[in-house]
């Protein structure tokens, strides 16, 4: 069974606590807070669900991560490699 997060339901205990505050706010400033707050929560992750093996990796994480790279690559214009190689790789290429 796959189980998908409700990314609009707060977390009991923060999962990145441990990041101290200069870094969590760079973060928070960077495309990464905007993907977390606004466009992580709009994902339509229960569309795609039976397209994975429910027996493997963890709940929902690789669903999320895929739609992800899928919109990352499409706003940056890169292809299939492109978008699995690190931004120093493609820099040297």
């Amino acid at each position: 069974m796959i189980h998908v997060r409700d990314h609009k339901t707060p977390y009991l205990i923060e999962p990145w606590g441990h990041i101290g505050p200069r870094r969590r706010k760079l973060l928070e400033d960077s495309w990464a807070g905007l993907f977390r707050k606004h466009i992580l929560t709009a994902l339509p992750v229960h569309k795609i669900t039976s397209c994975y093996a429910s027996g493997c990796g963890k709940t929902g994480k690789e669903i999320y991560a895929s739609l992800g790279a899928l919109i990352l690559q499409q706003m940056h214009d890169l292809t299939d490699e492109e978008t699995v190689l690190s931004p120093a790789m493609i820099k040297v290429l």
